[in-house]
């Protein structure tokens, strides 16, 4: 992804940033969740959603405090 094209889409969402991984621009953000349980449930709502509209994610990580 361009710099121009990270910049448009951060402007239409919130929390989120933009992340150089190996010179390569990917936007990135983080969730807390109360439990692995709930981290987990959620995650499956957003392949649910992913899923539906023909992009799955990529990848998915959680992480407890």
């Amino acid at each position: 992804m361009s710099e121009d094209s990270a910049k448009t889409l951060l402007e239409q969402v919130t929390g989120w940033e933009v992340k150089n991984e190996g010179d390569i621009l990917k936007l990135h953000r983080a969730w807390k969740v109360k439990s692995f349980a709930k981290g987990l449930e959620f995650f499956q709502l957003v392949a649910a959603v992913a899923e539906e509209e023909g992009s799955p994610p990529r990848s998915s990580s959680c992480w407890l405090e």
